[in-house]
């Protein structure tokens, strides 16, 4: 999803992975603990995360996304 935050109204482009363009790749993991101590009147969580991206496209701040000419 491209997002265009430079138009009056923000506007969304969805753009499909194609020959020059890889489809994006995502693996997540996440773990926590939760633990009750006092008669259950103390709560205490721990939780983290490790996420890895492949193929992620930035594209260049202020770019016209819309009505572009294709060459």
């Amino acid at each position: 999803m491209l997002s265009n935050t430079a138009a009056i109204s923000p506007t969304d482009i969805w753009k499909l992975s194609d020959p020059n363009i890889k489809p994006q790749v995502g693996n997540q993991i996440a773990a926590g603990f939760y633990k009750n101590f006092r008669s259950n009147t103390i709560e205490t969580s721990v939780e983290g995360y490790y996420k890895e991206m492949e193929n992620s496209l930035d594209y260049k701040s202020g770019a016209t996304l819309i009505l572009k000419p294709s060459y």
